[in-house]
């Protein structure tokens, strides 16, 4: 199998709850599978990883006079992971 298909944007770091790759958005759990991963099952992880970049780049408007809904996501502080 080709390792073509990867999220991976070489900047690892860990989320504070050490769960998911802030560089990337995987969990730890995608990460440790990746290479044992279907191309399918690869191309989902993408997909879900493109949706919830797309919805993290909705843009405030910055309008006082604005009604519309602001979609925000909480920031997710990184947690630089030690290597042995």
């Amino acid at each position: 199998m080709t390792n073509t298909l990867t999220p991976c944007v070489k900047i690892c770091a860990l989320n504070d709850a050490g769960t998911v790759c802030t560089g990337c958005g995987r969990t730890l759990g995608e990460i440790g599978n990746w290479r044992r991963m279907t191309e399918d099952e690869r191309r989902r992880v993408m997909e879900r990883l493109a949706s919830a970049a797309a919805i993290a780049t909705v843009s405030a408007d910055t309008s006082p006079a604005s009604e519309e809904p602001v979609l925000a996501l909480p920031s997710i502080p990184a947690r630089r992971r030690s290597r042995p």
